[in-house]
């Protein structure tokens, strides 16, 4: 009891030593990706879609790329999920399909950036 507070920090520490060497690793195996200015969907791209079907006309901003690139503005779909996959190569004005759940989709993409 009396060195809880030391265990829990010393738990902490540890944890703390793990995100270091798990962000090392991240780093040493990142690999820099160069844009392509051809107006398709590539990793590192921002896009914009609106999903078929909905009633609103709303649009939704997404990066594709790795969660490790979080942005506060934008949420951010990997290349390998079934939207992120269905957007990669497309240029503004295709629609792409894909599944989530055994359930078909559809987005027309509005915009590359």
């Amino acid at each position: 009891k009396e060195n809880a507070e030391y265990h829990a920090a010393k738990d902490e520490k540890a944890k703390m030593e793990s995100r270091i060497a798990t962000i090392a690793q991240t780093l040493e195996e990142a690999v820099v990706v160069a844009s392509t200015a051809d107006g398709k969907v590539g990793i590192g791209s921002v896009v914009t879609i609106r999903y078929e079907g909905d009633d609103e006309d709303e649009t939704e901003r997404y990066l594709v790329g790795s969660i490790e690139e979080r942005h506060d503005e934008l949420d951010v779909v990997s290349p390998s999920s079934p939207l992120g996959a269905a957007l990669i190569d497309k240029v503004a004005g295709d629609h792409a399909e894909f599944e989530i759940n055994g359930n078909p989709q559809r987005v027309e993409i509005v915009a590359v950036d």
